[in-house]
């Protein structure tokens, strides 16, 4: 994790009433790929039925 979304984070944490209304510019391909090899492979599929296999694949 970046150290500004970490950031983020622990003001989330500590506010809990905060407003977050421009987090765009924090995603970017690096982080998206993290946070997709981090998830659980062997997890159910979601409700579009897409499995974490499926969607690597994509």
């Amino acid at each position: 994790m970046t150290q500004a979304l970490n950031r983020v984070r622990q003001s989330a944490r500590q506010r809990k009433k905060e407003r977050f209304t421009a987090l765009l510019h924090h995603v970017n391909v690096d982080t998206l790929s993290a946070a997709f090899y981090a998830l659980k492979r062997k997890a159910a599929a979601g409700v579009d039925g897409v499995t974490w296999q499926d969607y690597e694949v994509t």
